[in-house]
């Protein structure tokens, strides 16, 4: 009778530990629909935070095209300008989150962006990481950031750096934020 005793209970213990695997189970596999649903959300944003920096691309280039065909037409420069600036906000809307590493197409014969001059050693051609930070509710201007004192040492506001290529520092980071109408980063 012990033993049987023993055996019931063994089997039992089993039962009930199984029992609480998939209980376990059972809600992680649940929650698995809802974590769809949200990366779904966030590939349609990033598809179109993408959509719109290359829609605003386009129109700057379009812009650029008419400016250059008639360089005295005031009209043609204001168009300039203006896709320059929204191409500039679709860009601030994206964030670099990884470090610059070569880019790979550079050395493969079969891309259409190899290059010949490339070496692993010493890359010519980086690329970076980059996804969506947020909508600033104010475009911020060029000329407001070289307006601003407390972004006097920011380095893209000196003269032959390239935003493509220019760190920013968290405080000039913050700043350009609040100029942009957001409260907390």
């Amino acid at each position: 009778v012990g033993i049987y005793n023993g055996l019931i209970t063994s089997r039992n213990a089993y039962k009930n530990a199984f029992a609480q695997i998939d209980v376990q189970l059972t809600r992680r596999y649940d929650l698995i629909p809802n974590l769809v649903e949200v990366a779904k959300g966030y590939m349609a944003h990033e598809r179109e935070t993408l959509e719109a920096v290359i829609q605003a691309r386009a129109a700057a280039v379009s812009g650029l095209k008419a400016a250059s065909a008639n360089p005295g037409d005031a009209n043609a420069m204001a168009q300039l300008a203006s896709a320059d600036q929204g191409l500039t906000g679709a860009l601030g809307r994206l964030m670099v989150v990884s470090e610059a590493y070569p880019d790979p197409t550079q050395f493969d014969p079969e891309s259409d962006y190899y290059d010949a001059k490339s070496d692993s050693n010493q890359p010519r051609w980086l690329l970076v990481e980059v996804t969506w930070k947020a909508d600033f509710p104010n475009f911020v201007s060029l000329e407001q950031m070289k307006d601003d004192p407390r972004l006097a040492e920011l380095l893209i506001l000196r003269r032959g750096n390239r935003l493509s290529i220019t760190p920013v520092e968290r405080r000039h980071y913050e700043r350009i934020c609040r100029l942009g109408g957001l409260p907390e980063v």
